[in-house]
């Protein structure tokens, strides 16, 4: 299925810290460089129920302006039923979150996209984290000023622990392999170099789930529907808790 572990190529020579600065400025800028983004996303993996698959819409908008250019202002995630239409929506916000699930009749509502993520999809991720693992910058990155460690083989540590290697700067400076305090990712193949702005697979694994993301309709930097951001509860939804509601809102198994 393409979920374990893979060997990350990395230079031979170690890439010397003024290098690292560059890489670092230059994936921070190709992320923000993301404003706005549609996709349809199938997913496949393993994880504490077995293996599972679907079919996920993730679209975000970044602010306007703002101290941090790599932050979102507003994400939408719905994951696609089998036979048409959504089995769950869920629209996120600064300090806002808000799950539509219909076969359930019901909706729940929190302050951050973390407490639904983790319950639904195995993965306790954030606005700003979802938008970096799709743009290929595997995490929020903010430029040179957030680097930790000295780097060495084409690896640097940011402030908040996370490690990122690139592939040599002479091939585009490819971010290859993420490993953030609560997931890893790794992006195989060499999208830059065949001029795309952002991958097409992305490789995912927590504690409890193993994933390929594979993009399959995609639109970047384009106008997006006013309501992309709205999710409406039809009368009678009953309120919930996310735990009662991502029991029957997982992605299905199989």
């Amino acid at each position: 299925m393409g979920c374990a572990a893979r060997a990350v190529r990395v230079p031979v020579a170690p890439v010397d810290e003024a290098a690292a600065f560059r890489l670092l400025d230059a994936t921070a800028r190709f992320a923000a460089g993301v404003r706005r983004y549609q996709a349809v996303v199938s997913l496949r993996g393993e994880g504490e129920r077995g293996r599972f698959s679907g079919r996920l819409l993730v679209v975000f908008a970044r602010p306007s302006g703002g101290p941090d250019p790599e932050a979102v202002e507003a994400m939408r995630l719905e994951l696609f039923a089998p036979v048409g239409g959504s089995r769950w929506t869920l629209v996120a916000t600064p300090g806002e979150a808000r799950l539509v699930v219909p076969g359930e009749r019901a909706f729940a509502e929190g302050e951050a996209l973390e407490e639904f993520t983790g319950p639904l999809l195995g993965v306790s991720v954030g606005r700003e984290a979802i938008a970096a693992l799709l743009v290929g910058s595997g995490a929020p990155v903010g430029g040179s000023e957030h680097l930790r460690s000295r780097p060495a083989n084409g690896s640097a540590v940011l402030a908040n622990g996370t490690a990122i290697w690139w592939d040599d700067p002479a091939d585009g400076g490819q971010v290859r392999r993420v490993v953030a305090p609560d997931y890893e990712a790794r992006y195989p193949g060499h999208y830059r170099r065949q001029g795309r702005q952002v991958p097409r697979r992305v490789e995912v694994e927590s504690e409890r789930t193993r994933a390929v993301l594979t993009v399959e309709e995609l639109e970047v930097n384009t106008s997006l529907h006013p309501d992309s951001f709205e999710v409406r509860t039809p009368p009678g939804y009953r309120r919930a808790e996310v735990r009662e509601l991502s029991r029957a809102s997982r992605i299905e198994g199989r």
